[in-house]
């Protein structure tokens, strides 16, 4: 009989891995659920897929280009053994913001948490389940962000045979320490904001200030670097890279032939698994019974206990909703429902902040401060390269990708109602509206109020509020039109719309394509003057507006599916 122990303990392993891949698989299919309804659809189905298709691995391939072209530049100034951390770094602050941002949501309070629970799973294979899926989705960021970068840096150094034996370890414990950090961040926000009287309100609040902290400890990289010689400055950025993430630093100096740094680095790698495996196990049932038990004051308040002072004033609303548009109503509510989901929230809010971030920093911050570099020949190719970056921080998010999706199961109480497509679609194009145009103004306005300090001319004054203005309107008309027709109502989360649909991801790497195209097009015309460099992006801000238009026109004939 003792005999048999070693078999049966093999058996409940592999039944215990089956039970957590079947899991996985099913999550992961139905990311890609709309992929698969496409395949068995009709020709006309098959060609959206394709064309989609083709926009998305354009937009991948242009982001692939330009991390490997700045490789390259890297490589030959000098800076080999810096650039492979500098991407490590990055991926892992997008890895990190991702973590934060769908954490959670994805972690403890998901639609299927009951039904998940109810099956004859033990807490552990949930917990792996999760951490497993949410790993694969993060490890995307490595493949368009580090891989690249590896390849280019491979290619022109032709690294030692230790490079080879330790790049795949490397890139699969990339996304370890910022899920890990990330992770415990987000357990951290939830159990806050879970006991506030608006707990979605300050879920985001805080996952903003996290995000932001982040975003000004990173950007301390590249305050003190100096331009006297290349070879300080790469023991500067190196030195920089060491304080902003060590993981990091010890990745890079792994890889040139220090066994003891990158065994470092894959110690806290695993040990950060297992830290946030162990705690997950352990508080995963207890930390949702304590989220989904707090209930918020006036949650508890029995409604035959309203004051007439409530009555009163819920009669008055009654009133006031009457006597309002039905597109103004239906953008009051949009906007409620916009901060009720602290995910689409956090997830689409950055373009507007990136826009702020970017005028008030170009307008009060010196640029040899943010790029350690004092150069005026830089500085004027930052002011006119300007709006593209605009156009970037607008194109990188939009609500009504995913506005149409989320109304779940709710969108029956819409279409049961007197109302025009052209009046639900307008209410949701205006809540994105209302979010990107006071950024870009504000934006412009400071810039406006320091154009003598910059030197901005004429030109620059028109382009800065032309060019984000109108890609603010092509972003919100492009993102309804793909998630019309990319409408997806079968999910469990709000992070599946938000994150990981198809209209989501159509419309980021449409933006993404749009806006590397326009900067490769910038440098390709900047040669021929800045008339003309001018003529092309009020032309392309032309054909932005006429492309609005068409979208919303096209819109108009999709109707909600019922």
């Amino acid at each position: 009989m003792a005999s048999n122990l070693p078999v049966a303990a093999k058996g409940v392993k592999n039944k215990v891995k089956n039970k957590v891949l079947l899991i996985v698989k099913v999550r992961i299919a139905g990311i890609f659920a709309g992929v698969k309804k496409a395949l068995k659809g009709d020709s006309r189905d098959k060609t959206k897929l394709i064309v989609y298709s083709l926009l998305m691995i354009y937009a991948l391939g242009m982001m692939i280009y330009t991390i490997g072209s700045f490789t390259k530049a890297f490589v030959e100034v000098g800076f080999a053994d810096v650039v492979l951390p500098m991407m490590a770094t990055f991926g892992a602050m997008l890895i990190l913001i991702s973590t934060v941002f769908r954490g959670g949501n994805s972690l403890f309070a998901p639609k299927d948490y009951d039904f998940i629970s109810s099956l004859p799973l033990s807490n552990f294979e949930i917990v792996i389940s999760r951490l497993i899926s949410q790993y694969i989705y993060e490890f995307f960021f490595v493949l368009i962000v580090f891989l690249p970068a590896v390849s280019v840096y491979a290619y022109l150094v032709s690294p030692p045979l230790i490079f080879w034996i330790l790049i795949i370890p490397t890139i699969l414990l990339l996304p370890c320490i910022p899920t890990f950090i990330g992770g415990l961040v987000a357990v951290v926000i939830t159990v806050i904001t879970s006991r506030f009287r608006h707990k979605n309100l300050g879920t985001v609040i805080f996952g903003l200030l996290f995000v932001f902290a982040a975003m000004g400890f990173s950007s301390t990289m590249g305050m003190y670097a100096n331009d006297e010689k290349i070879a300080e400055m790469g023991e500067a950025l190196s030195a920089k890279l060491r304080y902003a993430y060590y993981p990091a630093y010890l990745l890079g100096r792994g890889l040139t032939g220090d066994i003891l740094s990158w065994l470092l680095f894959f110690t806290m790698s695993v040990v950060s698994v297992a830290i946030l495996i162990f705690f997950l196990n352990k508080n995963h049932r207890k930390m949702y019974a304590y989220i989904t038990s707090i209930k918020t004051k006036a949650e508890r308040r029995p409604v035959s206990k309203r004051t007439p002072t409530d009555l009163s004033s819920a009669k008055t609303e009654a009133v006031n909703v009457k006597r309002t548009f039905p597109t103004m109503a239906l953008y009051k509510k949009e906007f409620r429902r916009y901060f009720s989901c602290p995910v689409y929230v956090l997830n689409t809010i950055i373009g507007p902040v990136m826009v702020l971030l970017f005028g008030g920093a170009v307008s009060f911050v010196p640029l040899e401060k943010i790029f350690g570099i004092a150069d005026p020949a830089l500085n004027w190719m930052i002011f006119k390269v300007l709006p593209i970056a605009f156009v970037f921080a607008v194109m990188l998010s939009s609500t009504t990708s995913s506005s149409i999706s989320l109304e779940g199961e709710g969108r029956y109480n819409i279409l049961s109602a007197p109302l025009t497509n052209a009046q639900i679609y307008r209410s949701k194009i205006l809540v994105n509206l209302t979010l990107l145009l006071p950024a870009v103004f504000i934006s412009w306005m400071l810039l406006l109020i320091c154009r003598s300090k910059l030197g901005f001319d004429v030109y620059d004054i028109i382009l800065t509020l032309v060019v984000p203005a109108s890609f603010s309107i092509f972003a919100s008309c492009f993102g309804l039109f793909i998630n019309l027709k990319h409408q997806k109502f079968d999910w469990k989360t709000e992070a599946e719309v938000v994150k990981q649909s198809a209209a989501a991801a159509i419309t980021v790497f449409t933006g993404m394509g749009i806006s590397i195209s326009m900067g490769i097009g910038f440098f390709l015309i900047l040669k021929h003057g800045v008339v003309w460099l001018f003529a092309a992006q009020m032309a392309v801000s032309a054909l932005a507006l006429v492309l609005s238009y068409v979208c919303w026109r096209a819109s108009l004939k999709i109707k909600i599916k019922g």
